[in-house]
Order: C-alpha cells, then structure tokens, then sequence
C-alpha cells in the first residue's frame, strides 16, 4: 500500500486542474471581471454557483465557502474544474427564455447517451421511484434553492429550475414510471450556460447537481 508520501498521482484530475491553475494564476483579473461579471475583491472572485458565494483566491486558485466542507459538492473537483473553465473562458450572457436540451448542445449529440446515464437515469432512479421519492425530489430541490417550474403541474412528475449561475438555468423534470414503462428525467439547460461550458463541462455539471441533490439536509 502506498503511504501518503509515494500516493500515486491521479493525473485524470491532478493534471487539468495543474494545467487550468496556471492559466488563472496567468490571468488578468480586469479582464475576467469584465468579461464575466464576477466581482473581485480583497484577492479574490466571488462567483455564486447554485446560490452559494464562493471565494476563489487570485493568482494561486482555491475555492472555499463559508459552512461548506470541503468535499462538498459545491467546492469538488468537478466544481474546481468548472469555476476556473468558467472564470478563464466564458463570457456574460443575458438569457432570452430558452431552454436548450443536452443533445442540442453545439457538440454534445455524441455523447448524449454517456450523458443519459451519468445524469438522467441517475435522476430517475433516485426520485422517480413513487411518490414519496418524487415528493423527496421537491423537498430537495427546495433545500438547493430551486424554484418550481411555473405553470407545470403533473400529478406523476416534478418539474425544477435550478440557478446555476446568475441568470442561468438547470430545469430538471422528474417523471414516475407506471407498469409499462420505467420513471424518466429531463435535464434542459437555458441557453446562456452555452457560452459559459461546453459538452463535456455541462455533464460534470449535471453530476455535481446530483450531489448536490443528495447531499440536501432535509
């Protein structure tokens, strides 16, 4: 067994979290302010992920929040990767109403499937059980912050806007299944996420929703 001092590397991680740090730590903080709208202050940008403030120091990247643990959803790996792809690539971007679903995407088809099961299936199973797991669901997504979907109203599904960002959106919608056909989810992505995360992002994405999810205290 390795001890702490010879742990093998986990490069699939360690090394686009190395790699993306350094591009940060190269950054200029008037232009990712600019750019994206995230203030900065006293070192550091705030990003709001899920409704949490986060703190993500300059030039050497960490990301802390107050009352998280640090394996929190909000603060792991995925949220790492995210906050920095973010901070480094995207651009402010108003929301005009529409939802987009994964496979709409610019790039994203392929790997509709992949996504089906890291997010969608996964929902499902959890939350579309019967309906005291749909009604967990609810009480879940409450817990996050999120906001009923408007006008949406099924007596064997639940519908769900998550605010990921500051004017952008997760809507997940849960379905029961019946005797004839097994429980569902639809994940749709407003389209201003577009410019901020591309495919493969917006998957990791929808994973840290699920943990977040199951990591409500209810």
């Amino acid at each position: 067994m390795p001890t702490a001092s010879t742990k093998t590397p986990n490069n699939k991680e360690d090394n686009p979290l190395r790699i993306y740090t350094a591009a940060f730590a190269a950054a200029d903080v008037e232009e990712i302010v600019s750019r994206t709208g995230v203030s900065f202050s006293d070192g550091a940008f705030s990003p709001v992920f899920f409704g949490k403030t986060l703190c993500a120091a300059h030039p050497d990247f960490s990301l802390t929040a107050e009352g998280l643990a640090e394996n929190s959803a909000r603060l792991s790996y995925a949220a790492k990767i995210l906050m920095l792809r973010m901070l480094l690539n995207s651009k402010r971007t108003l929301w005009n109403g529409a939802f987009l679903a994964y496979r709409e995407i610019p790039g994203a088809a392929i790997y509709d499937s992949n996504f089906s099961g890291r997010v969608r299936s996964r929902l499902a199973r959890a939350y579309g059980k019967n309906a005291d797991t749909l009604a967990d669901f609810g009480r879940r997504a409450a817990v996050c912050g999120a906001i009923p979907v408007r006008g949406f109203s099924k007596k064997d599904a639940a519908a769900y806007d998550f605010e990921v960002l500051p004017g952008a959106f997760i809507r997940v919608t849960v379905y029961l299944g019946d005797e004839e056909f097994p429980s569902t989810s639809q994940v749709l992505f407003s389209d201003n996420i577009v410019p901020v995360w591309d495919g493969e992002d917006l998957a990791a994405l929808g994973e840290v929703l699920c943990r977040l999810l199951s990591e409500a205290v209810i």
